[in-house]
């Protein structure tokens, strides 16, 4: 392994233990520089730039502090869970999933810490509506249990009217008769945001992050 491939290995180890260190969210790319010992965020971005064509993170352009870890260190702990179902991501239900024991998602470390493991689920998200935020069709996401909302957070929620499951943005406060659940897609704004009376929403939980796998 040369000095730049060693380097990259060290920028995915510094995402991956920061992000266990963090409650699962991602350094900055200064906090990168920093935590690799790198010279300048240029060369963050290349190593970056080097990951994320290998499959190993994902990053949203113009955002410094998203960064999605898609596969997680080689040797990174894991702790395994059922997959407790499927959760829309669009408009319509997806396909009913009937859980199945020996499903089981192995969940890096990363993501967990200081997370009460009791509380939490895996869902596989069917639907592009949260592309924009690196949540894709086929992803498994971390979801805390709660069931109230919080105002700008993701949540997973289940409309009774329609009954479907869903993941959106959470656009409404307490008092309020109505409430919006906003998409990430940026071609699809308009065709998948809800507006929907406050009643007939059951709050699931709240998204915590896309499951890494394990490289």
């Amino acid at each position: 392994m040369n000095y730049r491939e060693e380097t990259t290995r060290r920028v995915h180890e510094v995402i991956a233990n920061f992000m266990r260190l963090n409650h699962g969210h991602s350094p900055s790319f200064r906090e990168i520089q920093e935590l690799a010992e790198l010279s300048s965020t240029s060369q963050v971005s290349y190593h970056l730039r080097k990951l994320q064509k290998a499959g190993l993170v994902q990053l949203v352009k113009g955002r410094s502090r998203l960064i999605t870890l898609l596969k997680s260190p080689a040797g990174m702990p894991a702790i395994d869970f059922a997959l407790d179902g499927v959760i829309g991501a669009g408009r319509t239900e997806p396909e009913k999933y009937d859980p199945d024991p020996t499903d089981k998602v192995s969940v890096p470390t990363a993501v967990l810490d200081n997370l009460d493991v009791r509380n939490l689920m895996v869902l596989k998200v069917k639907g592009d509506s949260m592309v924009d935020e690196n949540i894709n069709d086929g992803d498994m996401v971390l979801v805390k249990k709660q069931d109230n909302p919080e105002r700008g957070q993701i949540m997973a929620v289940w409309l009774r009217r329609e009954r479907i499951t869903t993941l959106k943005r959470w656009d409404g406060q307490e008092g309020d008769e109505w409430v919006y659940l906003r998409p990430a897609n940026s071609k699809k704004q308009d065709e998948y945001t809800f507006r929907t009376k406050l009643s007939n929403v059951r709050v699931i939980g709240k998204y915590v992050s896309v499951i890494p796998t394990i490289d």
